[in-house]
């Protein structure tokens, strides 16, 4: 996550990394590659990073990367919102669903089994082939 912010009459940006159990923060002048070289983390992680597509992200090629949904949800929001697009709303409503059946099983497992799966994606594909 980056965030504008003043550091001596000047605009410096917040970058931001988590994991669910921990949370670093570091301000840097910059905004991209050179300033999360800087923070440190990217560089050497070699997981799964959770990103809002902000393309300098896509710069570390030895990350898994995924997509934050959401910002898929609230890009998905606008569209239906500003041009009247039915299947953004339709979207937006599959996020949120698979969002809520993620929650309700959370406190037993770390993922949805394969049939729900299966289910979400045929919704979603029905949805983007409209």
């Amino acid at each position: 996550m980056k965030r504008g912010l003043p550091v001596e009459n000047k605009l410096h940006w917040l970058h931001v990394a988590s994991t669910p159990y921990l949370t670093y923060y570091t301000v840097h002048q910059k905004r991209g590659r050179e300033a999360m070289d800087a923070m440190g983390i990217l560089p050497e992680f070699c997981g799964r990073a959770v990103h809002d597509h902000w393309s300098p992200y896509f710069g570390y090629d030895h990350l898994k990367h995924s997509l934050c949904n959401a910002h898929h949800l609230r890009d998905s929001i606008f569209v239906y919102e500003q041009y009247g697009q039915e299947w953004a709303e339709k979207l937006s409503r599959c996020l949120i669903d698979i969002k809520e059946e993620v929650d309700l099983v959370s406190e037993y497992s770390d993922h949805l089994d394969h049939e729900k799966i299966e289910l979400y994606e045929a919704r979603y594909d029905e949805i983007i082939e409209y």
